[in-house]
C-alpha cells in the first residue's frame, strides 16, 4: 500500500483567505482556550481560478 502525505492543498480562490488563515495561524482559530493549530505551515496552499465551487478542494502530495 502507498502511503502518502500531502502538502498542497488546491483551493478555489474564493477560499483563499480562509485557507491561509487556518494553515497560517499558530493557535487555534477563534478558540478562546488558547490551544495550538496543529495545521499550522503543514499545508502550502495555492488557489486556482478554474475551481469555482467553494466545496472543491484537493489534497496533493507533490512528490507523489
Amino acid at each position: 500500500m502507498y502511503d502518502s502525505t500531502p502538502d498542497l492543498l488546491l483551493i478555489p480562490v474564493n477560499l483563499a483567505d480562509t485557507a491561509k488563515e487556518i494553515v497560517g495561524t499558530e493557535w487555534g482559530l477563534y478558540d478562546a482556550a488558547g490551544t495550538k493549530n496543529v495545521h499550522e505551515g503543514r499545508l502550502e496552499v495555492l488557489d486556482w481560478y478554474r475551481l469555482t465551487d467553494t466545496n472543491d478542494y484537493f489534497l496533493i502530495n507533490k512528490a507523489a
